[in-house]
């Protein structure tokens, strides 16, 4: 073996920085459920630190959703959220509110979740608009401290292509799969150095 030391696989990149997160006492190691109206809780951080000094988180945005594609309960779900009504924002916001976070959200902030997130392509843009905010303060705090944080457009990888999708699905593009890896893999080799 060359004097240079094997790097080890990812897979146990990732146990060890799991154990190791675990021994400093954070079993969550990063499953912590993240609340939209407060600021994440850096338990990830250990995490990530325990696997690469300097760590990259990458966020991949939802999928565009491909409506043409769907049928029956989907279709008809399309239709109705279109104009959703005052009973449907309603009890959209009661099943909210029934969850950990949504307990924790002020009613307005449920209200524009139950508006805006439909299963639809206007609301995976909404989403992805909301998550890329978190995702661009998470950059700032992790920059501070050696790490990265990204994210990666699956959205754009998706849109308009629903050639890809199977019929009455709409939101799974496995021909797609291969684009998604490449596009992750250029994004960490570039974050560490390594070459497109």
């Amino acid at each position: 073996m060359p004097a240079q030391q094997a790097r080890p696989r990812c897979g146990a990149l990732l146990r060890q920085g799991a154990r190791a997160a675990v021994a400093r006492g954070n079993t969550s190691a990063g499953t912590r459920t993240l609340r939209p109206h407060a600021p994440p809780r850096p338990r990830w951080r250990a995490a990530l630190q325990a696997v690469h000094p300097s760590g990259l988180l990458l966020f991949a945005t939802a999928h565009s959703i491909c409506e043409s594609r769907f049928q029956g309960p989907y279709a008809a779900g399309v239709q109705a959220w279109a104009q959703p009504t005052d009973a449907m924002l309603s009890g959209c916001i009661q099943r909210l509110q029934r969850d950990e976070p949504g307990r924790q959200m002020p009613v307005d902030a449920l209200r524009s979740v139950c508006a805006n997130a439909s299963f639809t392509d206007a609301g995976a843009r909404w989403l992805n608009s909301q998550a890329l905010r978190a995702v661009r303060r998470a950059a700032r705090r992790a920059r501070h401290q050696g790490m990265a944080v990204a994210a990666l457009d699956s959205y754009g990888l998706t849109k308009g292509q629903c050639w890809a999708s199977e019929r009455s699905d709409g939101r799974h593009y496995l021909p797609i799969v291969p684009l998604q890896l490449h596009a992750t893999l250029r994004r960490a080799l570039s974050h560490w150095g390594g070459k497109d």
